[in-house]
């Protein structure tokens, strides 16, 4: 029997932080910017100069703002030229996701980018836990040809919704299930065990306090988030213990 391995992905918010999850141990990258928001898609910059430094897969997230994941045509014809860019830049994966207005996947729109992406890998993220039907967009989900689902089991975070989470691999639908959100060292074992997830995610992040000398003015905050080594260790630490339990 092969051995149980866990993808460690690590959501990193900026080149900084990902080469701090590299260096921690992390499987790879989904690389964004704005996580406080949920995420949106990173500059051409940032994604050009975070892949040239990893060694890693580096997945981009693919979310033109914040909000809801309804997408009028400009901001769809954004999504596509990201895409296009990623491509370009030979990311090895998009991540990407959108609704219509009554709660489902807007399969149209997903289709186009599913094949914009090319020989990309596609992972749908937590849009999903958005739908109203569960059952009904599993299988448009599972029609749009794509790699993986990152989720939190339709709730808060993905160790209250780990039954959901659980019940989406035990579909074995060849979608690699990333269980994400709240997950950290001190949950991810408990998580592993409950869901048999085939990946998680986390952003490991510290808030970084500036010693930039600046005039601190409301909504122009000095201190930044920044993903760090250390928790990235600890993550992997438990992980790893979480894998070598299952195989006993």
């Amino acid at each position: 029997m092969t051995p149980r391995r866990t993808v460690i992905e690590i959501a990193a918010n900026s080149v900084r932080s990902a080469m701090a999850a590299e260096a921690g141990g992390a499987d790879r990258i989904e690389l964004c910017e704005f996580l406080e928001g949920g995420g949106v898609t990173p500059s051409f910059g940032t994604i050009a100069y975070t892949r040239e430094q990893l060694n890693i897969p580096l997945h981009v997230l693919i979310r033109p703002r914040v909000g809801d994941f309804c997408y009028g045509d400009h901001e769809f014809e954004i999504m596509l030229r990201d895409v296009s860019m990623c491509r370009h830049l030979a990311c090895d994966a998009v991540v990407i996701g959108a609704l219509d207005r009554k709660g489902n996947i807007a399969l149209d729109l997903c289709s186009r980018l599913v094949e914009a992406a090319g020989d990309m890998r596609v992972v749908f993220h937590r849009a999903f836990d958005c739908v109203l039907d569960i059952d009904r967009n599993w299988t448009t989900l599972t029609s749009l040809g794509l790699h993986g689902l990152l989720t939190s089991g339709a709730s808060d975070n993905a160790n209250t919704g780990a039954t959901q989470i659980a019940n989406y691999v035990q579909r074995n639908s060849g979608l690699e299930i990333i269980a994400g959100a709240g997950v950290s060292p001190s949950t991810v074992q408990t998580l592993i065990h409950s869901t048999g997830a085939q990946a998680v995610h986390a952003s490991a992040r510290h808030l970084q306090k500036s010693s930039a000398a600046m005039r601190v003015i409301s909504g122009l905050d000095p201190n930044f988030w920044q993903t760090d080594q250390e928790l990235v260790q600890q993550l992997v630490q438990a992980v790893q213990l979480a894998d070598s339990a299952s195989q006993s």
